[in-house]
């Protein structure tokens, strides 16, 4: 191909060989040389949109997986606050419980063995209240009878 020379315009000048089917498909177009640098910044457009929708296609590519991975710590957590309130709630229950019996007790003016003979017969109210054997909860209660 032959050096290509800029004209008096600011164009550069070159020539280029086609094959004789597309010269006779433009032959008798009025302008030539324009459609050709249309053509050419057609391509050079659609070049650009390419690399656009490439690295689109890698932005959301990237996205999707961001998402699904904010979804599953999102899941995570969600998971781990109902855990927290559940325990919170067996907490509650456990401490009014506890107030219930304490105010049975107090009420009644029971004494350290009365409390110790009913938490011994009654293990679904102890085990209610959180406590492991009766002792403990004669401990609790007695601690708190007097408060």
């Amino acid at each position: 191909m032959p050096r290509s020379r800029i004209s008096e315009g600011g164009r550069a000048v070159i020539s280029v060989s086609l094959p004789d089917e597309i010269f006779q498909a433009i032959k008798d177009h009025p302008n030539r040389s324009g459609y050709i640098c249309q053509l050419i910044m057609l391509d050079l457009n659609m070049r650009g949109a390419e690399k656009l929708d490439t690295r689109l296609s890698e932005l959301n590519d990237t996205l999707f997986s961001m998402e699904k991975e904010r979804l599953s710590l999102v899941s995570e957590k969600n998971a781990l606050e109902a855990q927290k309130n559940l325990l919170q709630r067996r907490q509650n229950a456990t401490v009014n419980e506890r107030l219930k019996l304490l105010e049975m007790f107090r009420e009644a003016k029971a004494t350290p063995s009365e409390i110790r003979g009913w938490l011994s017969s009654r293990l679904d109210r102890l085990r209610d209240c959180g406590f492991d054997t009766p002792e403990e909860g004669l401990e609790w209660m007695s601690k708190h009878m007097e408060e």
